[in-house]
C-alpha cells in the first residue's frame, strides 16, 4: 500500500509512506522525482519514507506500474463511455424510470430511517444532531474492526445529512489556511477502501477538529479496498460533524460506472442487501465539489482540468 499525506502552504509538509520496517526517509517531489532546490518557498519541505526492500532501483519499474495503471482506468473511462450512449439511446424512457427509482428510493429511506435496531445489534447508536461524542463512537467501532456494520438507518442518515450539506456547496470549495484558526491543511489522496490508511494519517496528523488540522480529500475514497463503506462514512460523519474542518473533491471513482467496475457497489450491496444503499451513495457524489482554491494560491483538483 502507497499513499501520500500533503500538508500545503504554510506548513506543507508531504508523507509518502509505505509498509514494512527498514525504511529510510528522502526528499522527493511529485511521483518521487528528487526535491528540487527552485522549489516555492512556500512549501517547506517534501519528505518520502519508502522501505528499502521495496525502493525501484530502476526507474523504469515506476514507469511501467504508472502507465499500466494508466492504461486501465482509460479502459474504464471508455467503458463510461460506451454506457453513455447506452444512455442516450433509451432517453425517451428516462423519465418514467426517473419517477420509478424515485418512488423505490423514498420507500427504501422510509423504511430504512424508521427501523430501529434490535438488540442483537452491537454498533454504535446514532442520532441527530451528530455529536462528537457520536463520532467518537463510530471512529472506534471502525477502528475494533469488528465487522459489524452500521445499521442501516443510521447510514441512511448520515448519507441524507451529507447530500443536504453538499446541495449548497459551491462546485469549488475555497479555504485558507493563513488565519490561523488551524494548525494546518492535510491534503489526502487516493484511499480506494483502505481504512487503516485513513486511521494512520489521522494519528500522525491528527483528526480533524476546530483545534487540530484542516483536511481535504481529494477524491478516489472507494473501490479496490474492503472498506469503502466505512471509510467514506467516517469522512462523511467527520465532515457533518466538523463542516469547516474537512473537505472533498470529487475524483473519477465517486462515480456509478467506476464502482461498478471496481468493485464499490458489490461491498454496498454484500453489507447491506440490494442497491437502494448504493444508490444513495451515488446521489451524494453526484453533489460533491469538484476543486477546491487553497488561500487564493493553490488549486486542488483530483484528475487536472477538463479537456473541453
Amino acid at each position: 500500500i502507497f499513499f501520500r499525506v500533503t500538508v500545503p502552504m504554510a506548513q506543507c509538509a508531504m508523507w509518502s509512506y509505505g509498509g514494512g520496517v527498514g525504511g529510510r526517509l528522502s526528499p522527493v517531489g511529485a511521483y518521487g522525482a528528487p526535491l528540487s532546490p527552485g522549489a516555492s518557498p512556500r512549501m517547506t519541505r517534501t519528505v518520502a519514507y519508502v522501505p528499502e526492500h521495496r525502493q525501484p532501483h530502476n526507474s523504469a519499474l515506476v514507469r511501467t506500474w504508472n502507465e499500466l495503471d494508466s492504461y486501465q482506468e482509460q479502459l474504464s473511462i471508455n467503458a463510461v463511455s460506451s454506457g453513455s450512449a447506452m444512455y442516450t439511446a433509451v432517453a425517451a424512457n428516462l423519465p418514467q424510470i426517473a419517477t420509478n427509482q424515485l418512488h423505490a428510493r423514498q420507500t427504501f429511506v422510509e423504511a430504512a430511517t424508521n427501523s430501529l435496531p434490535g438488540p442483537s445489534y452491537t454498533g454504535p447508536q446514532i442520532s441527530f444532531p451528530l455529536t462528537s461524542a457520536m463520532l467518537q463512537s463510530l471512529l472506534q467501532h471502525y477502528a475494533a474492526d469488528t465487522g459489524v456494520p452500521l445499521h442501516s438507518s443510521h447510514l441512511c442518515s448520515i448519507l441524507t445529512q451529507a447530500r443536504v450539506h453538499f446541495a449548497k456547496c459551491p462546485r469549488v470549495t475555497r479555504t485558507a489556511t493563513l488565519s490561523g484558526s488551524h494548525k494546518r491543511l492535510v491534503v489526502v489522496g487516493d484511499l480506494h477502501g483502505q481504512l487503516q490508511d485513513l486511521l494512520t494519517i489521522f494519528i500522525e496528523n491528527g483528526f480533524p477538529g476546530p483545534t487540530g488540522p484542516q483536511y481535504l480529500f481529494n477524491g478516489d475514497l472507494v473501490d479496490r479496498g474492503e472498506m469503502g463503506v466505512e471509510l467514506v462514512t467516517l469522512v462523511l460523519a467527520y465532515k457533518i460533524v466538523y463542516p469547516d474542518c474537512v473537505h472533498i473533491n470529487r475524483g473519477n471513482h465517486e462515480s456509478v460506472y467506476m464502482n461498478m467496475a471496481y468493485g464499490f457497489m458489490d461491498e454496498v450491496t454484500e453489507k447491506f442487501g440490494g442497491t437502494q444503499m448504493f444508490t444513495l451513495f451515488t446521489r451524494v457524489w453526484n453533489l460533491l465539489p469538484l476543486a477546491t482554491v487553497i488561500d487564493d494560491f493553490a488549486f486542488v483538483v483530483h484528475g487536472g482540468l477538463f479537456r473541453t
